[in-house]
């Protein structure tokens, strides 16, 4: 168990190599407080797309911005006005993830008096792209009673490129519009329905980004310091693979990690000797993956 090594509600400020090679880290805490501990042999910065530890150690990452906007929000496994599911329904409409597609979007699916009529990034650019909306089931935490089933829900349509989202884009008129078909209230499905209404009333409330990526680095100059996942890598989810390859870099970096300090103390290294141990196994880490990650951003950006 990891017992008394996870420090909850803290985190990582500030860290500086010591000219002996270690570490010392300035801790953030809840209650607004701050404290200096040393002696650390490998920061691992794991704190995904906008990690501060990357940035601290390699400067603020080159961003290439993509023509797409991305969408997301985490609502209750409920029908949309709260009640449960019908007993026959079971978990309700979703389970796994399922992908929901409109092919058709249409300005005839606005008021005639509707300001979006008149927004060209909208009419030209956005309703010319097929929006699409993926959805799965999250199981109730086994850590928190309070937080039932929920679901997530994350979409994706295209933007004026090098522009944000535009504003209009964001707004419940427009949920309401992307997903309605050009036929109307007719072509819905049960399943387009219920998201066209999920995305509709909770408009002012969805997580909103650019897709965009930042070049593949894992490790910084000293060699102590290991990214991982999105802090690594990030890259556009349009093939779901983010969480996949942060994974695959875990369990390369454990592998590696544990395989360097299990021979360092076989042939009874001193400190500085584990040291270079692990730096030569942080090398390796960035050898082994940072060819396979380069290429699956660039498939999921195409």
């Amino acid at each position: 168990e990891a017992g008394d090594c996870i420090r909850w509600s803290s985190s990582v400020s500030s860290h500086t190599i010591q000219e002996d090679g270690s570490i010392k880290l300035t801790i953030a805490h809840e209650d607004g407080s701050t404290s200096v501990e040393g002696g650390f042999d490998l920061l691992v910065a794991a704190e995904g797309r906008y990690s501060d530890t990357r940035s601290r150690a390699l400067g603020t990452p080159l961003t290439t911005f993509g023509d797409v906007c991305n969408f997301r929000i985490l609502v209750p496994n409920t029908q949309p006005n709260g009640m449960p599911w019908p007993a026959e329904l079971g978990h309700g409409l979703f389970d796994d993830l399922q992908l929901i597609y409109n092919e058709t979007p249409s300005v005839d699916n606005l008021a005639a008096d509707s300001a979006l009529r008149a927004d060209a990034e909208f009419t030209d650019v956005v309703l010319r792209s097929s929006p699409r909306v993926g959805i799965m089931r999250i199981p109730a935490s086994k850590f928190k009673a309070e937080v039932g089933e929920s679901l997530y829900i994350f979409g994706n349509f295209a933007i004026p490129c090098g522009k944000d989202v535009p504003a209009g884009a964001k707004t419940a008129e427009a949920m309401h519009c992307l997903f309605t078909p050009a036929a109307g209230e007719a072509a819905l499905t049960p399943e387009g329905a219920f998201v066209r209404e999920i995305l509709t009333t909770n408009a002012e409330s969805l997580h909103w980004s650019r897709f965009q990526d930042i070049p593949v680095q894992f490790s910084d100059e000293s060699g102590q310091v290991l990214m991982l996942g999105d802090a690594a890598h990030a890259f556009c989810p349009s093939l779901g693979q983010g969480a996949t390859t942060s994974i695959e870099d875990a369990c390369l970096a454990a592998s590696e990690l544990i395989g360097a300090l299990r021979q360092g103390k076989a042939a009874a290294l001193d400190k500085l000797g584990l040291v270079g141990e692990l730096r030569s196994a942080i090398a390796r880490i960035g050898e082994r993956q940072a060819e396979r990650v380069a290429t699956i951003r660039d498939i999921s950006t195409q």
